[in-house]
């Protein structure tokens, strides 16, 4: 709704900025034009927003299958005696599982 609203109003300033270009009205003109096109980014950018989230859940699921693989190797690294890599290891994977809730949470 939000990325056909920005369209819409994009569209708009685009006939206003002709009906001041029609009237000689050039500066207002350039105003609309310049609306018009911070309201096609913001339409865009909805837009991408949208597609992203999509596609996290799928993401999310991904991210949670990294994260199991990760904590093996982080416990393979202990039994190794690699500390410092399992600790690292361990760390990745804890932030894989916190981004995935939140991807979760936000769609």
């Amino acid at each position: 709704e939000q990325v056909e609203a920005a369209e819409e109003a994009a569209s708009k300033a685009d006939r206003n900025a002709d009906e001041f270009e029609a009237e000689g009205m050039e500066e207002e003109a350039a105003e609309q034009r310049q609306r018009s096109e911070v309201l096609k980014s913001r339409a865009s950018d909805l837009r991408a927003v949208m597609e992203v989230l999509e596609d996290a859940p799928q993401s999310a699921e991904a991210a949670e299958v990294v994260a199991t693989q990760l904590e093996e190797s982080a416990r393979e690294l202990e039994q190794e005696g690699k500390d410092d890599l399992a600790s690292e290891t361990q760390d990745m994977a804890q932030g894989l599982r916190r981004w995935s809730r939140a991807v979760k949470v936000a769609s």
